[in-house]
């Protein structure tokens, strides 16, 4: 089967959220695996992908600040559709519910979407915003839940690592995840 895996965070061995990208790549391995996101910073985990475009390389930190503050997303995923339509997938994997330039494209290409829930990110958001409020904390918790809603609205598939995230995802978006 082939398969379009994509993630906001790179995968790597240290950070959670690395780590579990790390963990869903790892997984899929017995699948042909194009992957987009960001470039790990091990490069011995390259290996783990048929094929890879990673975001951003050469972009500078003002582009990427600028696209955070206009979208909340750091990364630019404008070349989703040519990338999906190019690998030809018979469905899509994401990592976390925050790229819906990638899910959007996922829908517009006709390939189904399993979205790994790392947590619910409107709650991570607000949780890092209260205990450091910086101007970074104050943007993200400002799209987290539109960014999110946008994602769940094209996942075929939720897969939530605990009873109480999922049962947080259907609080928040009701319908659109208890289907």
């Amino acid at each position: 089967m082939k398969i379009m895996q994509a993630t906001i965070q790179p995968p790597d061995l240290c950070s959670g959220g690395g780590l579990g990208v790390y963990q869903s790549s790892y997984s899929l391995l017995e699948n042909e695996i194009a992957y987009i996101g960001p470039e790990p910073k091990d490069p011995a985990i390259g290996h783990l992908y048929d094929s890879a475009h990673y975001l951003d390389r050469g972009r500078s930190k003002l582009a990427k600040g600028l696209s955070f503050v206009t979208t909340g997303l750091f990364h630019d995923w404008s070349k989703s559709v040519s990338l999906i339509r190019e690998a030809r997938p018979d469905c899509a994997y994401l990592d976390f519910t925050w790229a819906y330039p990638f899910a959007e494209a996922t829908r517009e290409c006709g390939v189904p979407l399993v979205v790994r829930a790392h947590n619910v990110e409107f709650d991570y958001a607000g949780r890092q915003y209260a205990s450091t409020k910086t101007l970074r904390n104050k943007i993200s918790l400002s799209y987290a839940q539109s960014c999110e809603l946008r994602v769940l609205k094209c996942a075929d598939v939720l897969l939530c690592l605990t009873e109480h995230d999922k049962n947080r995802f259907i609080d928040l978006y009701g319908s659109i995840v208890s289907d």
